[in-house]
């Protein structure tokens, strides 16, 4: 946890730009380490792990009170892995897999009252079924 921290506090003392889908630094060096960026109140917004200036690892976003509403995996800038969303009492609305960009698996996601959920069925980025409970 240490590591995390440092980290975004380093990442937030430079200056970076975007191109593509890559950071660089303000040296045209590719970024490798973590990127946070904040709401207007200061609380953090998202952090991101970068590795030769694509995505890499975890990322995580932040509702504007700081509560945790959305984590992702990548693997070199592609979608890799287990992605959930949390409503504000911290019950999952969504969870997905990706496999290298790729969705796959199933896949739920609720609507915020609950009340409808809709199971999907990927495999290959391909679609198989779809149902609503």
């Amino acid at each position: 946890m240490i590591l995390l921290v440092l980290g975004a506090y380093s990442a937030h003392c430079q200056e970076f730009k975007k191109i593509g889908n890559e950071m660089y630094t303000e040296d045209g060096s590719a970024y490798s380490g973590y990127y946070r960026t904040y709401h207007d109140n200061g609380q953090s917004k998202a952090l991101y792990h970068f590795k030769e200036g694509k995505l890499d690892q975890g990322v995580f976003f932040y509702d504007n009170s700081g509560k945790l509403t959305l984590t992702g995996f990548y693997d070199a800038n592609k979608p890799d892995g287990l992605w959930q969303s949390w409503d504000h009492k911290g019950n999952v609305l969504s969870s997905a897999r990706y496999d290298r960009g790729r969705k796959t698996g199933e896949w739920i996601v609720r609507s915020e009252h609950f009340d409808t959920t809709y199971s999907l069925s990927y495999a290959h980025n391909e679609l198989l079924s779809a149902s609503k409970k």
